[in-house]
């Protein structure tokens, strides 16, 4: 089966390399970086000292001494000035950013790193460097199905780290001190929940706006942080691709919102920017 689906410049790839990359970066992400196998990916957080959310990543060690770190392009400056401000009398080197395709294949294509490869999906050098509107539509709408946001577009750096939700998708609780440690370690021993958490959803017909209230019968419980573009706009593979559980209509949008603890996306029924003139919407929790 040939190469179905190619998502153009959506991603970009740091290569960290040298004696002391190994350490340095278990040093700083959340994972257990001197516990990857070769060619093992992993996602990944990047905190602040005191915890908070700088970026979300996914890290692949492709040789003993070398890793490449995916993020969304539009945060790649933000994530590599991170990564480079602590470097220092540090045996290794930060490449230049590299552009990324996403693409959807029947078996890894060579020098390819994974995204979400149980479902088919790599990371493949672009000869792109700007990636296209419906390009952008289509990422969103793939990043909210299989629940993978973006620090910076779908939720705030800054923010906390468990208003992801479940963070053993992310971090690693055995392994040693790392940035940003202690609020993560706390939050888990104390099962504590996030004031608000994201969601991703699918909005049911309705069109919905990037910040954007939800609304149950009462008061406002959620903020819109993402949509994407409507399902009518993406392209047959990319539908193909989503492989949606439920019936939504040409209209339709995937995206996240970051929900009040306490509610749900079900209990959303009116969206705007007010609840006395919002508008009647139905929506479906993806995450």
């Amino acid at each position: 089966m040939d190469q179905e689906l190619r998502i153009g410049s959506i991603g970009a790839s740091i290569a960290i390399a040298g004696p002391d990359a190994p350490t340095y970066l278990h040093s700083q992400l959340t994972q257990d970086v001197l516990g990857m196998e070769l060619q093992e990916s992993k996602r990944a957080l990047l905190l602040e000292p005191n915890g908070h959310l700088v970026a979300s990543l996914e890290i692949t060690r492709v040789e003993a001494e070398s890793f490449e770190i995916v993020v969304d392009a539009r945060v790649v400056a933000v994530v590599a000035a991170r990564l480079g401000k602590f470097l220092i009398r540090t045996k290794a080197t930060i490449a230049s950013a590299q552009s990324l395709d996403l693409v959807l294949a029947p078996s890894r294509p060579a020098g390819s790193l994974a995204w979400l490869a149980a479902a088919g999906f790599y990371w493949v050098r672009s000869e792109q460097s700007d990636p296209s509107p419906s390009d952008i539509g289509a990422w969103d709408a793939l990043r909210a199905r299989f629940f993978a946001p973006v620090v910076g577009i779908d939720i705030q750096d800054s923010s906390l780290p468990n208003s992801l939700g479940d963070l053993s998708n992310y971090a690693s609780f055995t392994k040693g001190c790392y940035t940003g440690q202690e609020l993560v370690e706390r939050v888990d021993s104390r099962k504590a929940v996030a004031p608000r958490r994201l969601y991703s959803f699918g909005s049911n017909g309705a069109v919905l706006t990037n910040g954007e209230g939800l609304f149950n019968s009462e008061k406002q419980i959620a903020t819109v942080t993402n949509v994407s573009a409507s399902l009518g706009d993406l392209s047959p593979g990319v539908k193909a691709a989503l492989d949606l559980r439920t019936e939504l209509d040409a209209s339709s949008q995937l995206g996240f919102a970051l929900v009040s603890r306490g509610a749900s996306i079900a209990d959303v029924v009116l969206a705007g920017a007010e609840i006395a003139n919002a508008r009647k919407v139905s929506l479906v929790e993806l995450s």
